[in-house]
């Protein structure tokens, strides 16, 4: 289920974000001014394609505006699961060999390896290293 008035904050903050007004969005997607305040309001139910204009404007996808609604369908997993699925991700990604990255940065196309920080926190939050 979509919760609207979280649709409609986080289109704000996007918006925001861009520096434009309320008025500037609604004219490029060719809505009244006070409809385009009610959706950010939660108050109005945009329409699938008015979702997609405002996605397109604000520069950003519909599963980003979505994100809440989207989480709300993925089953919800246990600690334990959780555990697992974190083990074996961790054991995955020791195994992937980034040295192309050192080679990219040899021949000057990036100016750092782009491994030096981990892209990804392997720390599971109640677990030691």
């Amino acid at each position: 289920m979509v919760d609207y008035v979280e649709l409609g904050k986080r289109i704000r903050y996007r918006r925001q974000l861009l520096g434009k007004t309320q008025k500037e969005v609604a004219a490029q997607i060719n809505v009244a001014a006070s409809y385009y305040s009610n959706i950010e309001r939660g108050i109005r139910v945009p329409s699938v394609d008015t979702l997609v204009a405002i996605a397109n404007v604000l520069e950003t996808g519909v599963d980003m505006l979505l994100v809440d609604s989207l989480a709300n369908l993925l089953p919800r997993r246990s600690s334990d699961e959780m555990r697992v699925i974190h083990q074996f991700l961790r054991e995955e990604m020791e195994k992937m060999d980034f040295s192309i990255f050192d080679q990219l940065k040899e021949e000057g196309v990036i100016d750092r390896p782009l491994h030096d920080k981990p892209l990804v926190d392997l720390t599971y939050p109640d677990e030691e290293e």
